[in-house]
């Protein structure tokens, strides 16, 4: 991007760490400069926010109010599948509260493909599920006979691939265009064995019974998928649903849900034309600063170039503005290649790949937004406030590392020990991932105190006395002390902020009011000639008796004279 030239200790010749306007020619160029790049920041948020659609949260919450949570009493129906915990419970469900809620929702429109009024079905529902191999179980004798064969956890080596199981077909991930499952328990990087189902009503519930009393989902199953996708025409929405039940070597089953809505033409096709604009600036300008970010490298190379942190946002930002260009250029093609699919009815279409380029895509547009933010900082100079808040953190940033790797290795310390104390009874603590989070939201109040002390009676109140103790009342001090020892020397340092900046906009300011004076007094001054011109054309001509009279020369002035004269 454009940069200045700037009176700072700099690594090479070219772009420095921060804007300090120090000259009325440096402040002329990097007005120029923010203004572009308030403009590339503006449009690249509005770039960012057309990925999403304001009925997304809607969409989604309906599924998952329709399916999830909702308790019915009819024929004494009472499992929901957030209740589900066991394997007939899966079943159960599938033949409850799954067939009334899916074919009623498509029988009251009276079409067999339209649910909820709105929603087409891209083909009819299915299940799938991913198996793992048996093994020999390796325990004592006495136990064995109890149990013939064992099945692991899910692992990729592990899984069971035979082409055929209970008269369901396996496919691998190619053949379903499918992607990756991220589960509760594990990633499961398989598509499994598929029995489709029907929009027919009767014909799924018969197609269920036959896979309960086959016992297809079994102690080999990791975990089973019922799934379906809708496309809404009024909003142009996709609608992936998956409903999870992963089976654990413990035995049960752990349910959870997959919504993801994505939009159909993304941003090209959306009909926003404000937006299409704003894209078109967006890819211009980025093209402009990319090729002003080869030219910086190729002047003094790759590593010394990426030496500044303003460097380092800057291709990151490029990066995945041309990342996004790709993926603006596939969605609208993939998206109307999968509405082709559609067309046939008994065409299950999986929006697996589209909604998982989708989360990427919205991920790395968000990232990008992040950064042209936080960058803002490097032009905050022209302030005294803000220009000691910017050196404060340049100054300690060695501290805070230093610190940092400190409060890392004490947070580590009570993140292994939580998780061996707590993680048998307490959610927060059932993983270390959690367990780190948990501990996080402690240092900013928020904890239940009482599932500590149920988890370990004894080392509970220790683990939380002391973590309070030394992370909060310690370690927190600490991090504030580095900062405010680091700002009130910067203080000392700094009296004022740059007088340049103001001075310059100070004398703009001035030749622009001036200006105007101007322009308005030469205003006035015509609309005073054009206005004593109109009255002299409109003014009436003096009646003569006769045409002597008329042409006789006077000693009085005319009326347009003595006007003029006492103007």
């Amino acid at each position: 991007m454009e940069k200045p030239q700037l009176h700072t200790n700099k690594t090479f010749s070219g772009k420095s760490k921060q804007v300090r306007y120090s000259d009325v020619t440096e402040v002329r160029k990097s007005l120029r400069e923010f203004g572009l790049y308030i403009c590339f920041l503006f449009v690249t948020v509005i770039v960012a926010l057309s990925s999403r659609h304001s009925y997304m949260y809607y969409y989604n919450k309906t599924i998952y109010k329709f399916f999830l949570e909702r308790h019915e009493t009819a024929n004494n129906f009472i499992i929901s599948f957030n209740d589900i915990c066991r394997l007939s419970d899966w079943y159960y469900f599938l033949e409850n509260h799954f067939l009334e809620t899916m074919y009623n929702g498509m029988e009251n429109n009276g079409t067999p493909r339209v649910f909820m009024e709105k929603n087409l079905l891209l083909g009819p529902p299915r299940l799938r599920q991913i198996r793992v191999n048996a093994e020999e179980c390796y325990t004592y004798s006495e136990i064995r006979r109890y149990f013939q064969v064992c099945y692991p956890k899910y692992s990729k080596r592990f899984e069971e691939t035979t082409d055929n199981y209970k008269s369901s077909k396996y496919f691998t991930l190619s053949d379903l265009s499918a992607t990756s499952i991220e589960g509760k328990l594990a990633t499961y990087r398989g598509a499994g064995y598929v029995e489709n189902l029907s929009y027919d009503k009767e014909e799924t519930e018969e197609i269920i019974k036959g896979l309960r009393h086959s016992d297809w989902v079994d102690r080999g199953t990791r975990i089973v998928i019922l799934e379906f996708c809708l496309f809404n025409e009024d909003s142009e929405l996709y609608e992936s649903v998956k409903f999870l039940g992963e089976v654990p070597p413990t035995g049960g089953m752990i349910s959870s849900a997959q919504l993801r809505s994505i939009k159909l033409g993304g941003l090209w096709l959306s009909g926003d034309y404000f937006a299409i604009i704003c894209a078109i600036i967006f890819y211009v300008l980025t093209v402009k600063f990319t090729l002003e970010e080869v030219k910086e490298i190729r002047k003094n190379g790759f590593w010394t170039y990426l030496c500044i942190l303003w460097n380092f946002i800057d291709i990151t930002v490029l990066v995945i503005a041309i990342i996004s260009f790709i993926y603006n250029i596939y969605h609208p093609i993939y998206g109307n290649y999968l509405l082709q699919l559609a067309e046939d009815p008994d065409e299950y279409v999986n929006l697996d790949k589209i909604a998982y380029w989708n989360v990427i895509y919205n991920d790395l547009i968000a990232i990008c937004a992040f950064l042209l933010f936080m960058k803002i900082f490097k032009y905050i100079s022209f302030n005294k406030t803000l220009l000691q808040l910017s050196e404060t953190l340049n100054r300690c940033y060695k501290d805070l590392l230093g610190f940092g790797v400190m409060f890392f290795i004490i947070l580590m310390a009570y993140a292994v020990c939580g998780f061996i104390l707590f993680s048998q009874h307490v959610v927060e603590f059932s993983t270390l991932l959690n367990t780190l989070s948990t501990l996080m939201s402690i240092m900013m109040g928020t904890f239940d105190y009482t599932n500590l002390e149920y988890g370990s009676p004894t080392l509970g109140p220790i683990f939380f006395i002391s973590y309070i103790a030394l992370v909060y009342f310690i370690l927190m001090n600490m991090f504030l002390a580095i900062i405010f020892d680091t700002y009130n020397t910067i203080k000392n340092d700094i009296k004022s902020g740059p007088r340049e900046l103001n001075t310059y906009l100070s004398n703009a300011m001035k030749k622009l009011r001036q200006r105007m004076l101007t322009n308005r007094k030469r205003q006035q001054e015509v609309t005073t000639l054009s206005n004593e011109s109109t009255e002299a054309v409109t003014e009436p001509k003096p009646t003569s008796v006769d045409q002597n009279t008329t042409h006789q020369p006077t000693n009085e002035p005319s009326n347009m004279t003595e006007s003029f004269v006492v103007f």
